[in-house]
């Protein structure tokens, strides 16, 4: 299913050919007479070459060579540096032998200039002399003009590389029943060892590509089928298929590189769905438009309102590409679950603010220290939960909480608050969550969590910074065993209020009316001894909301200091 849909989105308007660098242009006049030097094909954003449509294929450490549009070493048998001896030699005359094969299949007369330029080169010294000035001073890949048009363009040329590489129209179709089905187009085909293309851009793949069906160990193989025949699949859609791929992987709406992990994501039908655009920096006037009309807002890429919308996460094995997940799903489901987790993520931004959406890198990097360090799954799991309403895995969450316990300050990010408070929506669905400070909630872990917040002010007020605050050094005991500290933090906190009573006793009166009125909706039933993972989550919960609230406060007062010291300078003035 999932090669099929990716076959119908590719294409291969010239099969056999790839858009890659071309350092320079070989021209040549209809006879196959050299005009005089190289042509740049070079730019300051394209070094190495402006790419050009021009024939590819997949090389391993056998000599291959490219019609045409190839190396030093193809075409003029000039060896690369450190190459080892008789390589460049043999490689000209295997690219020799294939252009002479195009020339009697095609009769073109491009072409046969082109071999005529080519077997001058390795017969006259002098020309060969002139070429190998120009390679020094353009190093790279180089295609063949003659005349006014690249060799490579003729349609005959074109049409003999396909039939080289067993993708032509007619590759094997009228050779009947002696020829294998292919799985993904159900035609009999000749079936290839390797794809035609590589998959490039899968974090862990190799530079030259990965190959998405790939066999190359006994205890892979199927009936002794090695490489790519364990999988038959024709080269026209193997092709295709990585076209399709590639594509996707080099669109960044289209494409999510995180950790050790690429997602590349699409709908059917005309109109774009750029699903990974949106989630990589949602914007608000955007999730607010999504919110208020999921089913029919058109807002940045999300402009499909229709039809299938399928999700396929991709990592790499050297060079094998492996299909980690795959989601498919309706496009007008996905706008209803998209919107739906944006609503249920809303939280007060960590010094008051507005909520505000929270992207999937944030999400997922809430998790780890670095997102290098990202599992496989985390990502899937999250875009499971935003496309589909699948319940966030406990695994998740749990490692945000380990993150949390030996992260420095801040204790609690804005991010990490935001898939907190998207697990509890989802898992205690017949409790509201809270976006922002509710003073009415009587929850004990997420009292637990304002009681640290609270004794943490008191702390900062009496002591101001330190090299070891309570929370540095108690946050993780609190979390999660918070009757075997509160009680000696919040006794503690007496001594602090002491000191700030004695210079600000607004201040103390202040932060002593919050640590009472949060005590007295603990009681009678005190501080818990154990809080399980989902317990644990109220009270970090709780901590931020608290220490949002303060921080909004200590703003305010700033913000009112200043304005009042504007309108004093203006009196004066």
């Amino acid at each position: 299913m999932l090669l099929r849909l990716l076959r119908d989105r590719g294409s291969a308007e010239t099969p056999g050919y790839q858009p890659r660098p071309i350092r320079a242009i070989v021209p040549l006049d209809g006879s196959g007479r050299y005009r005089g030097a190289f042509r740049d094909n070079a730019d300051l954003e394209n070094k190495r070459g402006a790419r050009l449509l021009t024939p590819q294929v997949k090389r391993t450490s056998a000599s291959r060579p490219i019609l045409f549009a190839d190396g030093a070493d193809y075409l003029f048998g000039i060896a690369e540096p450190d190459q080892r001896a008789g390589v460049a030699t043999e490689r000209r005359d295997l690219h020799l032998a294939l252009a002479r094969r195009c020339v009697d299949a095609t009769g073109n007369l491009k072409a046969a200039a082109a071999l005529a330029f080519l077997t001058q080169v390795r017969d006259d010294a002098a020309l060969a002399g002139q070429v190998a000035e120009e390679v020094v001073a353009y190093p790279g890949d180089y295609c063949l003009r003659v005349d006014d048009g690249l060799v490579t363009d003729e349609p005959d040329v074109q049409q003999f590389w396909a039939a080289e590489l067993g993708l032509g129209a007619a590759a094997g179709g009228d050779r009947g029943e002696e020829l294998p089905v292919c799985a993904v187009c159900g035609n009999r085909a000749h079936i290839p060892a390797t794809w035609p293309v590589s998959i490039k851009g899968i974090p862990g793949g190799q530079s030259a590509g990965t190959q998405l069906v790939s066999m190359n160990s006994d205890v892979y193989e199927s009936y002794g089928q090695k490489h790519a025949l364990g999988a038959a699949t024709c080269g026209p859609c193997g092709e295709r298929i990585a076209n399709a791929l590639n594509a996707l992987l080099s669109d960044r709406p289209h494409r999510l590189i995180m950790g050790p992990t690429a997602y590349v994501s699409w709908a059917d039908g005309a109109e774009n769905f750029g699903l990974f655009d949106f989630l990589h920096a949602p914007h608000p006037e955007a999730v607010g438009e999504l919110l208020r009309s999921p089913l029919t807002a058109r807002v940045g890429s999300l402009q499909a309102v229709d039809g299938r919308l399928h999700t396929v996460a991709l990592s790499a094995n050297a060079a094998r590409a492996v299909v980690r997940q795959a989601i498919d799903t309706n496009v007008s489901e996905a706008r209803t679950s998209l919107a739906r987790f944006f609503d249920a993520q809303k939280v007060v931004g960590a010094w008051g603010e507005p909520a505000t959406a929270v992207g999937v890198h944030a999400l997922a990097g809430a998790t780890v220290r670095d997102l290098k360090d990202l599992p496989h799954g985390t990502v899937g799991d999250l875009l499971a939960g935003i496309l589909i309403g699948r319940a966030l895995p406990r695994g998740l969450i749990a490692s945000a909480m380990r993150r949390i316990h030996v992260q420095e300050s801040p204790k609690v990010t804005h991010p990490q608050a935001a898939l907190l408070t998207w697990f509890l929506t989802q898992a205690q669905k017949e409790t509201a969550v809270p976006h922002q400070l509710d003073a009415a909630m009587d929850n004990p872990a997420y009292l637990c969590g304002r009681a640290l917040a609270e004794v943490d002010a008191i702390q900062r007020t009496a002591l101001g910074k330190v090299n070891a605050s309570v929370v540095d050094r108690y946050f993780g005991a609190a979390s999660s065993r918070p009757a075997t500290v509160l009680g000696m933090l919040i006794r503690n906190a007496q001594d602090h209020l002491k000191k700030i009573r004695a210079s600000n006793e607004p201040a103390a009166i202040a932060h002593e009316r919050r640590l009472t009125e949060i005590l007295a909706r603990l009681h009678p039933s005190g501080f818990p001894a154990t809080l399980p993972l989902i317990e644990q989550t109220w009270f970090c919960l709780g901590f931020y909301h608290q220490r949002a609230e303060a921080r909004a406060a200590i703003q305010a007062r700033r913000d009112a200091a200043e304005n009042g010291q504007v309108a004093h300078e203006e009196a004066l003035a």
